[in-house]
């Protein structure tokens, strides 16, 4: 998480500490959540013979392009390359996508609009003939070279688009005074960037304020939109028939959903056996009267959320011998899915409202895509992505009405803007006096408040709204707010921030992790003076699909991968590490961090997992004293969880497990019971869990970017303490006159979106192959490279040269082991299975926290 950096060090991005803010590295699925019959499946299925010291020989976690959390790190650095983008896009949203949903339905789930709330005409409504035959008769051609753009042909095609869609508008409101809460218009933005905090993207249609083209920004639109046109015809005026209201009526006949479920790639893998219990579904089929009936109007309330686990199908089965030997081929396992292919106009689609997701403050997103004369609408939360059947405009104008129509009376919150927060209505380009509110909460020591809280939104240039890049995914966004009325009586007026999420429902939540860290720290005499290292919560709220009215809780979709549910959490806002005031300030914030890392581990039993850069924050006290703070708690678990012994392996008793991450139950971190976000207690079964790795790529663990299962170990958070600290001294450029604006800069290799190049060059680096280590701190700024001397060197002598070997002999010994397995050699499997134990046991104890301390401070 990232707290409000002033500037981007003048890149057209942020760096990429702002874009992988705690990525969840999509290396496949999880190893400390997969049962073991995957395991020897995806692992053992070859015998794997000893690698060599080379790092090129070893096998990374995933040599291809890594999806798109990772690989937009890359792309995010040195400018947007559009195949790369639309690969990325294509991986994550292949298999999480629903298609040809009824254009009637996937109206009134996610704009909330009926047939019935098209206002009545006398004379219906009519298409605007001249501006059909403008359409009709224009190509779309579009020259995209280094020398020249032709985009004569697709402003003509735009231009009519757009006076067509207006002309409807005129119709549907006649009155000069637009009344609505979100005075949004469509429009044509004549090949102009939207401005935003990524990629300079270019669509072609945009829906909000009526300012100029060029003005505009994602976080403020409403939609977005995208035509393709090759062909010219000739528009027919016997077309151009009226849209009656008895034509308007009978759409809401159109019960028949033509839609095609796009499931995930059939495994190798047989289908699990189905639990006993048969838990309710996370999203439940609402009952017909929770959607809204009238324009502009919200969708009724829902009952308070419960948080449970989505139930699992049943896998077909033969019961006679007969069946079995028959020809007919059993029903395909609905669990099993199929991938699907965009074409490039939907991909480009794809890319555009995968950036509209990526800013503002939303839940989900919405846009539609022109192709030819037909339309279909698109819209993606955090779990996937849908989009309806299309038709044709000119043949169907009932349903373009129908489109317009709900699209022009859409609130904020009918196009994707959290609920929870509100705008003045009449606004549509500003954050100014909006609100976050939440109507219950659950304090920072775990007590219910009943009380709704009030929070004003404070988003300026020096405080900006940060958004995780990227629609799949937790979507972290972070606002600046201030407390109000009742919150202002508990919380005073310190600067506060929301941290908003959706996170799996699998997932423990951060805020009670947090709670549990601050009351066993703040009970330990020795521990307890770290305790001001640790964020201060105020309070936090869960809410679950149903209950911020997400379209997919009302939709007849797939079910979702990774349920998620809303997270906020309400903490005090902290400064990151680019306003560090001098090298004695950032030593202190430095060793703040490392010891309250330490005391939590011993003293709560919990493991952070993912020190990164953009987790070291620090504030200053009244005395002007400088206070280091780990953040960013949310993908942390405890020693039980991480099912660890003590020689730091496994702690499955099988010896064929050994080196497998199996999870344990999930440890119950409050033993009081207190009230947790209004969460429900539900399974953590092992096929539930979320399947990734964790982790911030540049400062990961060797370990973790490769195949070999290991669990996530204490030592190699310290390792990752060790790269932030040759990452901070060698690419942070404090302000200077010249350049007034701290910064730090791009990494190359550490921060690339492969994982091969990640784990090689960071290889080199520790074992200093051609002097990489060295070279490595050869720019770094002089106020900071005595840490070269006094920290980074000594380390790496101590500890960390010899990283590298270990973890090559870790996955030497796993190689052995898994052929040893795969061929049935139990001799075999008892001498590697203890090899691999006793070169984790000699990891663990080469990097200590001890070793660590005794170089910090001398």
């Amino acid at each position: 998480m990232v707290y409000f950096p002033r500037f981007w060090g003048g890149l057209p991005f942020p760096p990429s500490r702002l874009v992988h803010m705690s990525v969840e590295m999509n290396m496949g699925r999880d190893p400390i959540h997969d049962p073991p019959t995957e395991i020897y499946k995806r692992f053992y299925s070859e015998p794997q013979p000893a690698k060599s010291s080379s790092p090129d020989a070893r096998i990374p976690a995933d040599s291809s392009p890594t999806p798109l959390s990772a690989s937009f790190n890359e792309l995010s650095m040195r400018g947007a390359d559009d195949a790369l983008v639309k690969m990325a896009l294509m991986q994550v949203l292949q298999d999480k996508t629903d298609v040809n949903y009824d254009i009637v339905k996937f109206i009134q789930h996610t704009l909330g609009f009926t047939p019935d709330d098209i206002p009545e005409r006398a004379v219906g409504y009519m298409l605007d003939e001249q501006n059909c035959k403008s359409y009709s008769s224009r190509t779309y051609h579009k020259l995209d070279t280094p020398h020249q753009q032709d985009f004569a042909g697709e402003r003509a095609c735009c231009h009519a688009f757009q006076d067509i869609v207006w002309d409807l508008v005129r119709q549907l409101q006649p009155t000069a005074k637009d009344t609505r809460s979100f005075p949004a218009k469509l429009m044509f933005l004549h090949d102009h960037v939207v401005q935003g905090d990524f990629a300079s993207y270019k669509p072609d249609f945009g829906y909000g304020a009526p300012i100029r083209a060029n003005k505009h920004r994602w976080e403020f639109l409403g939609a977005c939109g995208e035509m393709k046109k090759t062909r010219a015809s000739h528009y027919r005026a016997v077309r151009n028939r009226p849209i009656t209201m008895a034509r308007i009526k009978q759409l809401k006949k159109r019960q028949k959903v033509l839609r095609r479920i796009i499931v995930k790639r059939e495994s190798s893998e047989p289908p699990k056996p189905p639990k006993p219990s048969k838990p309710p579904k996370l999203y439940p089929k609402p009952p017909s009267h929770r959607m809204t009936t009238r324009a502009g109007a919200k969708r009724k309330a829902a009952p308070e959320p419960v948080v449970q686990v989505s139930k699992k199908r049943k896998a077909p089965t033969v019961k006679t011998k007969q069946a079995e030997e028959t020809s007919i081929s059993p029903p395909p396992d609905p669990r099993k899915r199929q991938l699907i292919d965009f074409s490039d106009a939907e991909l480009q689609m794809a890319k555009y409202i995968n950036e509209l997701l990526s800013h503002g403050i939303r839940s989900y997103a919405f846009g539609f895509l022109v192709q030819e004369t037909r339309m279909s609408l698109w819209y993606v939360d955090r779990m996937g992505m849908a989009t309806s059947q299309s038709f044709d405009i000119f043949q169907d104008p009932e349903l373009f009405l129908l489109v317009i129509a709900a699209l022009h009376f859409a609130n904020r919150h009918q196009l994707g803007v959290i609920p929870l927060v509100k705008y003045p209505d009449g606004t549509a380009q500003s954050h100014n006096k909006a609100t976050l509110e939440l109507p219950r909460a659950v304090s920072g020591k775990g007590t219910a408040i009943k009380k709704s809280l009030s929070f004003r939104l404070r988003v300026t240039p020096s405080s900006p709204l940060v958004v995780a890049y990227g629609a799949i995914g937790r979507g972290t966004t972070v606002v600046p707010i201030t407390a109000e009325g009742h919150a202002r009586k508990l919380f005073g007026d310190d600067k506060l921030v929301a941290k908003m999420s959706w996170p799996s429902v699998h997932r423990k939540s951060e805020a009670t992790i947090i709670r549990v860290i601050r009351k066993k720290v703040g009970e330990h005499k020795d521990a307890k003076k770290y305790l001001e290292n640790i964020v201060d919560l105020k309070c936090s709220l869960d809410m679950s699909g149903m209950e911020v009215k997400l379209p997919r809780a009302f939709m007849d979709l797939s079910e979702p991968y990774e349920p998620r549910l809303l997270r906020t959490l309400i903490m005090k806002q902290y400064l990151p590490l680019e306003n560090i005031r001098s090298l004695n300030d950032f030593k202190t914030v430095y060793k703040d961090i490392f010891g309250a890392h330490h005391w939590v581990y011993k003293i709560a039993g919990i493991l952070h997992r993912d020190p990164s850069l953009s987790n070291f924050l620090f504030y200053y006290d009244n005395n002007n004293k400088v206070v280091g703070i780990l953040a960013d708690w949310d993908v942390a678990s405890s020693k039980e969880d991480l099912a660890v012994l003590h020689d730091g392996v496994d702690a499955a008793e099988r010896p064929d497990n050994i080196g497998v991450d199996l999870p344990t139950s999930t440890p119950k971190l409050d033993d009081k019971g207190k009230a947790e976000d209004n969460s429900k207690t539900h399974d953590e079964s092992t096929e539930r869990r979320p399947r990734y790795r964790t982790g911030t790529g540049p400062f990961m663990a060797l370990d973790l970017l490769t195949t070999t299962k290991i669990v996530h170990r204490y030592r190699h958070d310290l390792e990752s303490f060790f790269y932030i600290l040759c990452y901070f001294c060698s690419q942070f450029r404090p302000a200077t006159i010249d350049n007034p604006d701290a910064r730090f800069e791009y990494l190359h290799g550490w921060e690339s979106g492969n994982t091969k190049q990640v784990y090689s060059t960071k290889y080199s680096f520790l074992g200093n192959h051609d002097g990489a280590l060295s070279s490595l701190f050869q720019a770094a700024d002089k106020e900071y490279f005595p840490l070269f001397d006094e920290w980074i060197w000594p380390l790496h002598k101590a500890m960390f040269r010899r990283v590298a070997s270990f973890s090559n002999s870790l996955e030497n010994s796993y190689g052995l082991l898994a052929s040893a397995l795969e061929q049935h050699e139990d001799e075999l499997v008892e001498e590697y299975m203890k090899e691999f134990r006793d070169t984790s046991k000699n990891a663990d104890s080469l990097i200590t926290y001890e070793k660590f301390w005794g170089v910090l401070s001398k």
